[in-house]
């Protein structure tokens, strides 16, 4: 009966692992690139717990399918998915920044981006259980068609943004 308590203990320990809630899908990384016509490049980084990884790559959950989704859901508009990896997912968002004019110059506005409310429709999901997911990116970055930029470090939200070229 001794010898069988390693067994026990490594069944244990396995389904423990398998069974608490894990860290997290977090996103680390975002850059909104506004073109001149006032469509978007989106480039989120994000990082997945091996658990959150295995469930990517067997077809369980597809992040850049639900962003997708998510961002034409808030936008609006199209959103066209430009690149899928295991850490990172590409987006052109059609009509992201209203275009207007003032003095003879444009001026780009920008809606307000609120990943919370990502975070609470993760939370519908059957695997929610499982998962912790850190929506506030360690940084986001929106670079206007001049080049202008505004960075925000660990926001849920960033609020609109109007910018004259």
């Amino acid at each position: 009966m001794a010898f069988r308590a390693p067994r026990y203990t490594a069944l244990l320990l396995l389904l423990a692992a398998l069974l608490l809630p894990a860290s997290a899908f977090q996103m680390t990384y975002v850059e909104v690139n506004i073109g001149v016509g006032g469509d978007a490049a989106v480039q989120v980084d994000h990082s997945l717990t091996w658990v959150e990884y295995v469930g990517v790559f067997l077809g369980i959950a597809n992040p850049a399918t639900e962003l997708r989704k998510a961002l034409e859901e808030y936008s609006g508009t199209t959103v066209n998915v430009t690149a899928v990896s295991a850490e990172s997912a590409g987006f052109h968002v059609e009509q992201f920044a209203r275009i207007s004019t003032a003095e003879g110059k444009r001026v780009y506005t920008t809606p307000a981006l609120t990943f919370s409310d990502a975070e609470q429709k993760l939370q519908s999901y059957w695997f929610a259980p499982l998962i912790h997911p850190d929506l506030s990116p360690e940084v986001t970055v929106i670079r206007f068609p001049d080049g202008f930029v505004e960075i925000f470090r660990d926001e849920s939200r960033i609020p609109s943004l109007t910018h004259q070229v």
